[in-house]
């Protein structure tokens, strides 16, 4: 799996007030674990002004009701690409604390844009990399690790240059033409170990 960077000069600069902005975007069903983190929302203990956008086309609203929302919780039904973006840059962590994923190319996606991300064991990330590379784990539907994990971070990531440029360098590494580069290799590898020509 792979990703393009997004060019920096599309963005205005990012706000440097210190505050926690969160950002979800995907599918507003169980298996991504929105209504884990609205609900670890709640709980934490958070700075205040702390924001929560979720971004989501499709939200199912047996599993996050919009009319329940914790203060600082806004929903989005959808976004264009640019004003997407502009989501990601603004925002000091990616969360999005899924049951399970085959890979989770949004994560890709938000460290791209220097974006720390929180997620869970059970996606891509710990393939990624660990925490001084922006990338942070909370328990498997453990809703009070995630309040834990999201109070933690609301100290630890806001401005944080060093954490920014560390997640964009794993997205640097997963660029399309190195995934690509690499799926070659290995399926050279695998037809000359099979001692077949294609």
């Amino acid at each position: 799996y792979g990703v393009e960077r997004p060019p920096r000069t599309e963005f205005s600069e990012v706000p440097n007030d210190g505050r926690f902005r969160v950002l979800f975007v995907g599918s507003g069903i169980q298996r991504k674990g929105v209504h884990h983190l609205v609900e670890a929302w709640r709980r934490a203990r958070l700075p205040v002004g702390a924001e929560l956008l979720i971004v989501s086309r499709v939200l199912d609203e047996t599993v996050v009701d919009p009319c329940a929302l914790p203060d600082g919780v806004r929903i989005i039904r959808g976004m264009p690409e640019t004003e997407l973006h502009e989501a990601y840059h603004r925002a000091s962590l990616f969360c999005m604390p899924s049951l399970i994923e085959g890979f989770g190319q949004v994560y890709l996606e938000a460290l791209a844009d220097g974006l720390p991300v929180l997620g869970t064991k059970n996606t891509c990330l710990p393939d990624l990399g660990g925490e001084e590379n922006g990338i942070f784990l909370a328990e498997v539907g453990d809703v009070d690790n995630l309040a834990d994990q999201l109070e933690r971070l609301s100290v630890i990531v806001p401005g944080n240059l060093a954490l920014q440029s560390a997640a964009r360098e794993v997205a640097r590494e997963c660029d399309w033409r190195i995934f690509r580069e690499k799926l070659r290799q290995v399926c050279e590898t695998a037809v000359e170990s099979a001692d077949v020509t294609l």
